[in-house]
């Protein structure tokens, strides 16, 4: 968690006032614990995030309509090769 915060410079989930002995990487100052960051991980996490959240929303609609095309290719299939071996 340490290493996030330090990096993504955020501090807590929130804020700072979730950690109850505030930790070193939350200070852009780590030695002489100054410049606390104020934005929160879960912000921090959201804007990460936010580009791949988008090609998720059209990718995954896009594969279920592929996999029920296919399905439904593979019904017409079957039946079609049902009705081909039945006896008349």
């Amino acid at each position: 968690m340490d290493n996030f915060q330090m990096e993504m410079k955020c501090c807590g989930a929130f804020n700072a006032s979730d950690w109850l002995q505030i930790p070193d990487s939350c200070f852009a100052d780590q030695k002489q614990r100054k410049d606390i960051y104020t934005e929160g991980c879960v912000h921090a996490i959201k804007i990460l995030l936010a580009p791949t959240m988008k090609e998720l929303a059209i990718f995954v609609p896009m594969l279920a309509c592929s996999q029920i095309l296919i399905m439904l290719i593979q019904i017409v299939r079957y039946h079609y090769e049902r009705a081909e071996y039945e006896p008349v």
